[in-house]
């Protein structure tokens, strides 16, 4: 029974566009990179591959110049995501049982301008 439910979703695994659910859990700021860091195509020129490629059938256009410079911002911890993983620290020490603070849409708002349009990967995480 298990293997046979590990076959299934082993199958519908193959058939679904795996990059959306990859790259969803690279723009998740608990993980980030850390589940794939094993993987040799995840290295930082191919995880902007993927981004590039999403970006290009989610808007039907070349992703901004701008978005590698923030990926490596976002991946090394630098420039507006300097301070994100001590704010998304802040939210899951945060006590007080309000399930949005473990949303990670909501720990962008950490990072992101009331005024301003998102950055490009702000924007890919809606």
């Amino acid at each position: 029974m298990i293997q046979a439910i590990l076959d299934s979703l082993a199958k519908q695994w193959s058939k679904c566009d795996q990059e959306v659910f990859i790259v969803a859990a690279i723009l998740n700021p608990i993980y980030k990179i850390s589940p794939f860091t094993q993987l040799g195509i995840f290295t930082n020129s191919g995880v902007y591959g993927i981004l590039s490629q999403l970006w290009q059938q989610f808007y039907q256009e070349n992703p901004p110049p701008t978005r590698l410079s923030e990926l490596y911002d976002y991946l090394d911890n630098k420039g507006v995501y300097k301070m994100f993983l001590r704010f998304v620290a802040s939210l899951k020490a945060d006590t007080t049982g309000k399930a949005e603070f473990s949303d990670p849409l909501f720990m962008y708002k950490g990072v992101s301008f009331s005024d301003q349009p998102l950055f490009p990967l702000q924007k890919l995480t809606h």
